[in-house]
């Protein structure tokens, strides 16, 4: 539960594990209802991206959907952390040569990080690291965003972190084991990340104009602000949707950097699991195994129903995006989301449903309700619990409603009932009673009774 306020950022996918039995059939995909799905999103105005299916290795489904329909708007998504599936085949890729092992002490390459003499690059891979997350500092949350930082702030960062549990004994998500790979690639290889990527990857995109765009590239400003779409927040008090200040990607490259359209994340996801940038024995160890059954070694379980897709989800600030393949039917899909007021893992599970012939139900959008400055101020205030280990700021900004959970990032929040606010992406409820000073907090099937302090 926590996470949803402690990881907003670089998120694992996380769909819906549903097991039931359910034998695994043909896919044909079903272009009218993934059409009538999407509008259906669309005419309510709750999320934009856009959607790319895959089958036998070719595109079969694309469609944007919420997007300006100019001819000239851009095509490219931040993908955040479905970056690092790139990172680790670049790894693998090494790996094939005999220019680097699994094994291999993170020592050899950074010496000065704590417990590096344990620590290896399978760990690092793996999240089994200890290593704890160097996109979010203990005294500034944003600290990325805004401003590049040079490379030894960053590596001082994560020394000072240190390690939450030794290697191999725990598993936790680990943005900066990633950017020590990153390191430890441009080490071996002498070039910057980008033009390693952009070698591996030619061979598959060139008969294409299509390719992987990173912040460490030259001309990165003009070319993002040319071809990637920028990130939305919806503003209650508005009802329109508004920019929101992203991370500088230069300080998470190889990390969460990368921009991408899905026609283009499924041509490399298809190459991948056809041996086209990796030998299959390669592949075999990207995946999850029984010992780590999430995470794997840059590819991650993702489960609907008994099917089983292969994948990696990337969450930034604004942007959020799911990778997923599917090898018996060859299926590949690839999910992009540049703004949402309806959480793109529940959409995503609408497309699988759709592909899988399995019942999903339209939600029942509720128009948004408007609040005077005066109704929102009788919800302000710090609420706290003995069953629940941080306290929670709500107040009023800009003619909105937002909160914040100690130490952790703010967040806007939206009524649909009167009394109720939600911030969707997190799947979190909040329903208020004044005149109690009392609120109580819903999520992941959890009621949390808290009190306004006075």
């Amino acid at each position: 539960m926590y996470k949803n306020f402690t990881h907003l950022f670089f998120l694992p996918i996380l769909l819906a594990i549903v097991f039931v039995a359910e034998a695994q059939k043909k896919v044909v995909v079903p272009t009218e209802k993934i059409d009538s799905l999407l509008l259906h999103f669309e005419k309510h105005d709750r999320i934009k991206g856009s959607l790319s299916i895959f089958q036998n290795g070719k595109e079969v489904y694309l469609k944007s959907f919420g997007q300006p329909q100019q001819s000239e708007s851009p095509t490219l998504y931040q993908i955040g952390s479905v970056t690092k599936l790139f990172t680790a085949v670049l790894i693998f890729d090494l790996i094939e040569k005999k220019r680097l092992d699994l094994q291999t002490s993170l020592a050899t390459f950074y010496p000065q990080m704590p417990q590096a003499e344990k620590i290896t690059v399978q760990h690092l891979l793996e999240h089994k690291s200890g290593l704890g997350d160097y996109t979010q500092k203990e005294d500034s949350l944003f600290w990325l965003v805004g401003k590049k930082w040079e490379e030894t702030a960053i590596l001082e960062e994560i020394k000072k972190q240190g390690v939450q549990f030794e290697a191999g004994t725990q598993t936790a998500y680990s943005n900066s084991a990633y950017f020590l790979l990153v390191g430890i690639l441009e080490k071996i290889h002498q070039k910057p990340y980008y033009q390693i990527l952009n070698q591996k990857i030619e061979t598959v995109l060139k008969p294409t104009s299509e390719r992987l765009l990173s912040a460490q590239e030259p001309n990165w400003a003009r070319l993002k602000a040319e071809k990637v779409f920028n990130s939305y927040e919806y503003k209650g008090d508005t009802k329109e949707w508004t920019l929101i200040e992203d991370f500088e990607f230069a300080n998470v490259v190889g990390v969460g950097d990368l921009a991408a359209s899905p026609t283009t994340l499924n041509r490399l996801m298809v190459a991948l699991f056809e041996g086209s940038l990796l030998e299959p024995s390669s592949l075999e160890k990207m995946l999850p195994t029984a010992d780590e059954p999430t995470f794997g070694r840059g590819l991650m379980r993702i489960p609907f129903y008994q099917i089983r897709y292969w994948g990696h989800g990337g969450d930034t600030y604004g942007t959020h995006t799911i990778l997923a393949y599917q090898p018996e039917n060859q299926t590949s899909i690839a999910l992009c989301v540049n703004a949402q007021r309806y959480s793109h893992n529940e959409l995503m599970i609408g497309v699988l449903s759709q592909l899988h012939s399995v019942a999903f139900e339209l939600p029942d959008f509720k128009p948004l309700l408007s609040y005077t400055e005066n109704e929102l101020q009788a919800y302000e205030g710090t609420y706290s619990s003995e069953d629940f280990p941080l306290q929670i700021k709500i107040w009023v900004e800009a003619g909105a409603l937002r909160g914040q959970a100690t130490g952790q990032p703010d967040f806007p929040l939206l009524s649909y009932q009167k009394d109720v606010f939600e911030f969707e992406l997190a799947k979190l409820k909040l329903h208020f009673e004044p005149q109690k000073d009392k609120m109580t907090l819903y999520q992941a099937g959890m009621a949390i009774e808290m009190q306004r302090q006075r």
